[in-house]
């Protein structure tokens, strides 16, 4: 079985965005980990504070896929910078909840731009 991960990136000095499509799985993680190692190790001017992962179109994702965005998340944090994950894919969200990782890589959900609260909040 053959899996397949795309990669595309923006750079914009201190942000740089990757966009992900396919599968992000242990055939394809080692792709990411490379591609994120250069982008936050190796690179020293200007250095990386803010990384998007685009995961709106990964398909699939395992534990192993998950593994480079938390050692990315743990190198920026070190050094004051962030990891956003804006939009993930419905795989991303669910096997990050079912992981306990969705507290730690996703965003909060917003406020709605009206101001008005949502019931249960208070």
């Amino acid at each position: 079985m053959s899996t397949t991960l795309g990669l595309d990136i923006e750079d914009a000095g201190s942000t740089v965005t990757v966009r992900l499509r396919g599968e992000l799985d242990l055939a394809t993680s080692g792709l990411l980990q490379g591609v994120l190692d250069r982008l936050l190790r190796h690179r020293r001017a200007p250095r990386v504070e803010r990384l998007v992962v685009d995961t709106a179109q990964v398909s699939f994702v395992d534990a192993a896929g998950v593994s480079p965005l938390l050692h990315a998340r743990a190198v920026l944090t070190r050094r004051g910078g962030v990891l956003e994950l804006p939009d993930a894919s419905h795989s991303v969200t669910r096997l990050l909840s079912l992981l306990g990782l969705g507290g730690l890589l996703l965003a909060p959900a917003a406020e709605p731009a009206d101001g008005a609260r949502r019931p249960g909040r208070g």
